[in-house]
């Protein structure tokens, strides 16, 4: 099944789980959420080509049993994972939880997906991430599927995208968001260049929030 056809064949559940996130964002006063995979950013107006991304990320967790989100924000890339995951995957976010939303996200996809075990680690992601690494030397290199979709200056970015890599295993995906920003494509560009990670071929190109879904290759 392609990627489309993929997403087609979900699309009732994934519609299903966003009005939930939609009336939890208003249940607890939020009109302006951050850019996300659905909405228009600080808006809840559908920006319809954003149905490619979404696209992209169901299809590329298929299976996996092992998935890291730098960036829970309001769920909406987490619900397209748990959603393709295996039943029983291990799932670890990081996020700031600087809004409030965010673990009411985490609490929601908690009841929703109960066979998965789910862990949230709040605070800043350039201390939260490399301490989560030194702590559990063993979580490196075990994840199917990292997605990094967080603090988007260089500095927090650099931190993000290079702890992802190291617990992403090899030929594990990562999921480098919002493309569109020089330096984020530009170390894509070297990576490769690198031999560190592959560009994957068959992924849809994103437009507006892009993304680019590479494979670790070391």
């Amino acid at each position: 099944m392609d990627i489309t056809s993929f997403y087609e064949s979900q699309e009732m559940m994934i519609a299903i789980h966003y009005e939930a996130l939609k009336m939890m964002l208003d249940d607890v006063g939020v009109q302006d959420p951050e850019g996300n995979c659905f909405y228009y950013h600080q808006t809840t107006t559908e920006f319809p080509q954003l149905v490619i991304k979404r696209a992209n990320l169901l299809y590329y967790a298929r299976g996996t049993k092992k998935v890291c989100e730098i960036g829970l924000n309001a769920g909406h890339s987490a619900i397209l994972f748990q959603l393709a995951a295996s039943p029983t995957a291990q799932f670890t976010y990081f996020d700031l939880c600087e809004h409030v939303y965010a673990e009411h996200a985490f609490a929601y996809l908690q009841r929703q997906f109960p066979h998965a075990t789910l862990r949230l680690e709040k605070g800043d992601s350039r201390i939260t991430i490399p301490r989560h690494i030194a702590l559990n030397p063993d979580e490196k290199g075990t994840y199917d599927l990292v997605h990094v979709d967080g603090g988007h200056t260089y500095p927090c970015f650099i931190s993000d995208v290079e702890c992802g890599m190291q617990l992403a295993k090899v030929g594990g995906i990562v999921v480098i968001d919002d493309t569109q920003v020089d330096f984020i494509s530009d170390w894509i560009k070297q990576a490769a260049a690198e031999g560190r990670v592959e560009v994957l071929e068959h992924q849809l190109q994103t437009i507006g929030y892009m993304h680019m879904i590479v494979r670790r290759l070391k």
